[in-house]
């Protein structure tokens, strides 16, 4: 699905950088790499601002559209090992199969 199907503060994960080389080269140097998260921050107009490693970046329609994404999963769980929600905070990468999230450092963290 592409990002622009994605719903304001839902945070996603991005599955496939579509387009020419040059534009998937352009995006990826920007921070949409396969297997990262991204957020939609707001959109307007077709364009939209996400948050994306650490930074927010503006994007037109047609550059949303080239950005395949997976929503993660909302486990409905609100407690963590960790303290508030690594992935709403964009501290790291949830990984489904062992219900954790994987920080920066190689730490995890465990989400309930």
């Amino acid at each position: 699905m592409p990002l622009t199907m994605a719903k304001t503060g839902e945070a996603n994960t991005i599955k496939k950088v579509g387009g020419k080389s040059e534009t998937r080269k352009f995006l990826e140097n920007l921070g949409f790499v396969t297997g990262g998260q991204v957020t939609v921050v707001s959109q307007l107009s077709g364009s939209m601002i996400v948050n994306v490693k650490e930074s927010r970046v503006a994007l037109n329609r047609d550059m949303a559209n080239k950005i395949k994404k997976e929503a993660v999963p909302d486990t409905g769980r609100r407690d963590s090992v960790c303290g508030s929600s690594p992935h709403r905070a964009g501290m790291g990468q949830y990984i489904p199969q062992s219900g954790t999230y994987r920080l920066s450092g190689g730490l995890s963290c465990e989400w309930r």
